[in-house]
Formats: C-alpha cells, structure tokens, sequence
C-alpha cells in the first residue's frame, strides 16, 4: 500500500514499533543470556511508540492532514520474522538486525520527506533512527552462539 497521508505513515510507524516490542519481548522470553536486554528493547519500542501517537495527535491538524503529502511504500517497511523458525541465538540476533535496520530506513525516509512540513514528528523519526543505529551496533556486538 502506498503511503501518502501523515496519518498513514504515523499508523505504520505505529505497527511497527508494536511488532518490534512484541518481538523483543518474545526474544527475551527464548533467550536467557540476553533477556534484560531484549526487554529493554520491548520497553523502549512500547515508549517509542506511545511517543509517536502524542507527537502526532498535538501536532498534526486535520488541516495540515489534507495538505501533507508523503511517498512511501509499506512493503517495503514490512518486518518478516518468526522465533519459531529461527534455529538458534545467531539465526535470532539475525532477525533483529533485519528489524533495526527496517526500522531505522524508514524513520529516517520519513523524517525527509516531513521536515519541510513540521518540526517535531521528523526530529522525533531522526532520533528514533539513531537510536536503532546504536541497537545495531549493540546487536552486532553479541556472541553468536548460546
């Protein structure tokens, strides 16, 4: 589906900070060496994701609503992952890289194509996508076996 209102692009930022929270959250529960830090993760993307909805109900009108256009396709922004299949800590460490860097594409695509709109929702995507870079870096930094 192609995005184009602010609602929409607010909707699957939404999505996926959900099913990144969700996934975290059942990462901890599989992952016993790692699992305060998984759920860190869960918590952060649940305060992430509350944090979008507000900045966007006190921000965005209904008329800035009508005006404000974006160009972005959502399969593209689209996690596939599933614990069940993952064989181990690597296969696992993996899929949450896959899920950081989807992430981190789309709040900063969304943050370019809304910073000529406003100021808080692309600042708010930027940081969102800095904080995935450095997830990034943390999850390259564990060891691949359990």
């Amino acid at each position: 589906m192609r995005l184009q209102t602010a609602g929409q692009v607010v909707d699957l930022a939404k999505r996926l900070g959900r099913q990144s929270a969700e996934f975290y959250a059942n990462l901890a529960e599989a992952d016993c060496d790692h699992r305060d830090l998984f759920q860190v993760y869960s918590r952060q993307d649940s305060r992430s994701t509350k944090q979008i909805e507000q900045t966007y109900r006190y921000v965005v009108s209904d008329a800035l609503e009508t005006g404000f256009s974006f160009d972005l396709e959502e399969d593209d922004y689209t996690p596939q992952f599933a614990l069940e299949g993952a064989a181990g800590l690597a296969d696992r460490i993996g899929q949450a890289k896959m899920l950081e860097e989807i992430a981190v594409r789309f709040f900063r695509d969304a943050a370019s194509q809304s910073e000529s709109l406003m100021a808080d929702l692309p600042g708010l995507f930027r940081t969102l996508a800095r904080k995935r870079m450095r997830r990034l870096a943390d999850l390259a930094e564990l060891p691949r076996t359990s």
